[in-house]
């Protein structure tokens, strides 16, 4: 229905998807039907190193990567030979730098549930900078009825964004500032990282619904934002390539699986879930509750400007193929289900609907997570 074409998959007719979850990292083996023929999974360890800080090992999450995989092959009892291609979703805008010389990570990957950027959100989100921003994408939109400009009148930084966390990482860690000023530094959410080492460190790239959810990426001319990147410091030619969601990524050496596998779609998981619900159509719209609670709306071919909260993103983009989503979301459905058991409101996570459904005229508003920041 979308246009794709496989290439090779009449020949070989498995294909390896892995998620990157907040929790989770899980990879299946899939047959031409559908049919999911075996899977393997494991548990991210999140470290907090400081209250409110969240973060992964990067050589951990790439260990745990090609052991799941590894282990998925290995359940199903498929040749690595049959398999047509790699598939990868990832959380998003969780993000590492590192050395492009020696691919080496400066740092743990930051999560997008890390709060340490909170006083830096406050003091741009009141600065003059950014008020004068808003006012001049104001006028500019009265007179031009440009949706770009109306994005800009409504700017405002959040810590789940990339934008204020890669800005503390490069005022906090001198290292990080130093490879920046010399020409050396990479920075990459998690699937960079990955075909980062797919790739053994020739592919520094990401695909465009990634790029777009990082809050530093312009959907309205689908490109890096200079504006946004200019103003708060963050040096662009440290960003990735952003690719399409579909394409030939990268070969997966033979010596890692068993067979050189084609890595050949990328995608951050929100859009990627609107995309396997079948949501195609302008208005389809889709709501997941993991962690978080996601509320996605399948625009068509144009981003959509809200006053309202509602963040424009691309959901993939596939040749001249190119749907966008307008996101809004809460950070803490799943952790609120959490704090719930421990308080001791319901003994599992299946009882919280009975409890809800046993009272009236009480509503409850989670801000475990703090996103009124």
């Amino acid at each position: 229905r979308v246009g794709l074409d496989i290439r090779g998959f009449r020949m070989k007719d498995r294909v390896i998807a892995v998620d990157v979850g907040t929790t989770n990292i899980k990879a299946f083996v899939v047959d031409r039907n559908g049919t999911v023929l075996g899977q393997a999974s494991d548990k991210l360890v999140i470290e907090q190193p400081k209250p409110e800080w969240a973060e992964i090992d990067p050589e951990n999450l790439w260990n745990q990567f090609q052991m799941v995989v590894k282990q998925s092959i290995a359940n199903t009892g498929v040749d690595p030979g049959d398999v047509a291609a790699l598939g990868i979703a990832t959380q998003r805008c969780t993000f590492v730098t590192w050395d492009r010389r020696t691919g080496k990570p400066l740092h743990n990957f930051i999560c997008w549930q890390d709060l340490r950027c909170v006083d830096l959100c406050k003091q741009w989100n009141n600065s003059l900078t950014v008020k004068s921003l808003k006012l001049g994408s104001g006028a500019l939109h009265m007179i031009t009825r440009n949706n770009r400009f109306l994005a800009g009148r409504v700017i405002h930084f959040f810590p789940k964004m990339v934008t204020m966390r890669y800005l503390w990482v490069l005022q906090n860690l001198p290292q990080v500032a130093m490879l920046a000023a010399e020409g050396f530094l990479l920075f990459g959410t998690i699937d960079t990282w990955l075909l980062w080492k797919l790739s053994r460190g020739t592919l520094h790239a990401t695909d465009y619904s990634n790029a777009s959810s990082t809050g530093i990426f312009d959907p309205f001319v689908m490109e890096w934002s200079s504006l946004i990147n200019d103003m708060v410091g963050i040096p662009i030619d440290t960003l990735p390539q952003v690719k399409d969601t579909y394409g030939e990524f990268c070969v997966c050496p033979e010596d890692l699986f068993g067979a050189p596998i084609p890595v050949t779609a990328v995608a951050a998981d929100q859009q990627s879930a609107l995309f396997a619900q079948c949501c195609w159509s302008p208005g389809d719209i889709k709501v997941t509750l993991g962690s978080g609670l996601f509320f996605d709306v399948n625009t068509g071919n144009k981003p959509h400007a809200s006053l309202t909260g509602f963040v424009p993103m691309v959901g993939w983009k596939v040749g001249a193929e190119l749907v966008y989503v307008a996101e809004g979301q809460s950070s803490s459905s799943g952790i609120a289900i959490d704090w719930g058991q421990k308080a001791g409101l319901y003994s599992s996570s299946t009882e919280s609907a009975a409890v809800a459904q046993s009272v009236e005229g009480i509503a409850f508003l989670s801000n475990l997570w703090k996103f009124s920041h």
